[in-house]
């Protein structure tokens, strides 16, 4: 198999299409670096395939390897017709792989963990999928675990060094949890959900390649990436895999926002690439900037913020009181599923939850990394559900309280409008907090347009 490298982004494009796969995201130095670099002819050959399970046992005596055909697919695929994908993930790894090694040393935890970011994420700051989010891809219960911001507006999962300091104290938590260290493998890479449910459908199995057919299959494909980054990371010169000289972010400036205002039209009034404000400001997740909110924005930019900062505010004020047009849909994950947050109260049980929202018990383990069924009372649960299922919870969530023995004026109410947040509406009651208001209404960060909210008095 040959590829022309000056056609390669073409071939990948063309056999991810063919196979109804996406292709890999690359963040903004990595698609700057691509259009810049000087494309050379030349061939892409096929890797040398034998002795790859050989090569990972004696470059890695002390971890549990395997080379079946799940690790040579991945190891052929980043050499090939996702080479140049791979590359820049290589470089952003690089950037900080004496940050991550630090990390693991402190913990405890084998140094070729620390490709593990590579298998998860490809390296992508913005990852986000059905288990968690972030180059770690933490799901949402362990990120607030580990003291992580996590809301519609500031998703703190994105921020390389502080996504990493949280995902290496839950893997070093993990590793007293389980009795051999291919659990304990199983579990850093795949979750200990994952984990219980490999060694409970194969009791016998004794090797990280048997237990990990057993994984559920969205997370499959992890530890056999992370084998093939081993790989490939171990024989680079061998292979030609070079990394990826990435471009440079510009000059910049920080400045803080004084009104809210809408990302898109404060990308555009900027004259700023949006891939790059991503990338300068990866923790910022929402369609709306809060107020009070640190940018970080090319040299020269804050001026020109502060110049169109009101009428920026005022568009997102009418944005914000316009009804929401038909069709628009939130944020859906590749399934079609939307998120929901639900608060464990006294009394609930994960298969109750579980049926209230339609879906399983598996399901609901996974998402929240829960080893077993235990849930505290005031635990936030992450899930996943039908768009009909959400409309459905939210309305019982809007629909009044019946009325207590208490005063009525233990309370107000809100009607959500369009671009609000937790955090913008908690600033018009002194005394407020966004987490109150989580925990008083029992809901997630994620609100939408007509959903009522419950204020305390003060």
């Amino acid at each position: 198999m040959r590829i022309r490298s000056n056609l390669a982004t073409l071939a990948l494009a063309a056999t991810l299409a063919a196979s109804g796969q996406e292709g890999p995201l690359l963040p903004w130095p990595v698609q700057e670096a691509l259009r810049s670099e000087a494309r050379l002819p030349g061939v892409l050959r096929m890797p040398e395939m034998d002795g790859v399970g050989e090569a990972l046992a004696r470059e890695h005596p002390g971890l549990p390897t395997f080379a079946d055909s799940a690790v040579l697919h991945w190891i052929e695929r980043w050499t090939t017709v996702e080479r140049d994908a791979f590359r820049g993930m290589l470089a952003l790894w690089q950037e900080q792989r004496p940050f991550i090694e630090a990390q693991l040393r402190q913990a405890g935890l084998p140094a070729e963990v620390a490709l593990l970011p590579l298998a998860l994420s490809s390296m992508d700051l913005h990852h986000r999928s059905l288990h968690g989010a972030g180059p770690w891809s933490l799901p949402h219960a362990v990120a607030v675990r580990y003291g992580l911001q996590v809301s519609d507006a500031v998703d703190e999962r994105h921020h390389f060094l502080l996504s990493t300091v949280a995902a290496v104290a839950h893997m070093r938590s993990l590793t007293g949890a389980f009795a051999t260290q291919e659990l304990q493998l199983l579990a850093i890479s795949c979750g200990p959900a994952n984990a219980v449910r490999a060694s409970q459908r194969a009791p016998h199995a004794g090797t990280l390649a048997e237990l990990n057919r057993h994984v559920d299959a969205p997370e499959r494909a992890v530890v056999p990436r992370w084998m093939a980054a081993l790989l490939i990371v171990d024989r680079m010169s061998e292979m030609g895999v070079v990394p990826l000289v990435l471009a440079s972010a510009p000059p910049t400036d920080t400045c803080r926002t004084t009104r809210p205002m809408m990302r898109a039209q404060l990308t555009r009034s900027l004259a700023m690439d949006p891939a790059l404000f991503a990338w300068l400001s990866p923790t910022l997740v929402g369609r709306t900037v809060p107020a009070g909110t640190a940018l970080v924005l090319p040299r020269g930019s804050c001026p020109r913020l502060q110049s169109v900062s009101d009428s920026l505010h005022a568009s997102a004020s009418q944005a914000a009181q316009a009804p929401t047009p038909a069709g628009d849909e939130e944020e859906r994950t590749p399934d079609g599923r939307e998120t929901v947050y639900h608060r464990v109260t006294a009394g609930e049980v994960l298969g109750r939850i579980a049926e209230r929202y339609g879906v399983t018990v598996v399901e609901l383990r996974r998402w929240n990394d829960l080893k077993g069924d235990h849930i505290d009372v005031g635990e936030v649960l992450t899930l996943h559900v039908s768009p009909a299922v959400k409309r459905r919870v939210e309305r019982s969530e809007a629909a009044p309280a019946p009325k207590q023995p208490t005063s009525a004026q233990d309370h107000s109410w809100y009607t959500v409008r369009r671009g609000d947040s937790l955090y913008d509406i908690a600033k018009r009651y002194p005394g407020i907090s966004a987490d109150s208001l989580m925990r008083y209404n029992k809901i997630g960060p994620d609100i939408r347009p007509g959903q009522r909210i419950m204020i305390p008095a003060r």
